[in-house]
């Protein structure tokens, strides 16, 4: 089982001009918690639902909305984003994929050709692929048994 079997191949991404509030919009639009960052086609971060809600202002909650927007709209992506993003490509296994995000206590990974971003693999992903019964018969343990 690779990742390439599993992983997401349409990546809604965001350059880091733009401002958190839009990317909010984008996620929750998309029922998406990860958005990678990108220039052109590389990546160059990755910005996630837990991101937006920390860039947020202790105060925030004793605004109106009006008042949350201007600050979400200033405060752009690139300066909350990560920029240190674990990645894969798409040959990986799924069982390391899994290891590296329990490693890295991150809830996806980017799938990278080289520089380009060619998909997304999440903890929903995975566990879509070790339930799946046909990826269980294809487990190593079993085909030894034949």
């Amino acid at each position: 089982m690779q990742v390439c079997n599993w992983m997401t191949k349409k990546v809604s991404t965001v350059n880091g001009a733009i401002g958190l509030r839009e990317a909010a919009e984008l996620m929750k639009a998309g029922k998406i918690r990860h958005l990678p960052v990108v220039e052109g086609n590389r990546l160059i971060g990755i910005v996630t639902d837990r991101d937006l809600r920390q860039a947020m202002p202790p105060y925030a909650l004793s605004l109106d909305v009006h008042e949350v927007d201007y600050l979400m709209d200033k405060v752009r992506v690139g300066d909350v984003m990560t920029k240190r993003v674990v990645g894969v490509s798409p040959d990986v296994s799924i069982a390391k994929a899994a290891d590296l995000m329990v490693r890295n206590k991150i809830g996806c990974l980017p799938v990278l050709d080289g520089e380009a971003l060619v998909g997304i693999i999440t903890e929903s992903d995975i566990l879509r692929a070790v339930a799946d019964k046909e990826a269980v018969f294809e487990a190593p343990l079993l085909r030894g048994k034949e």
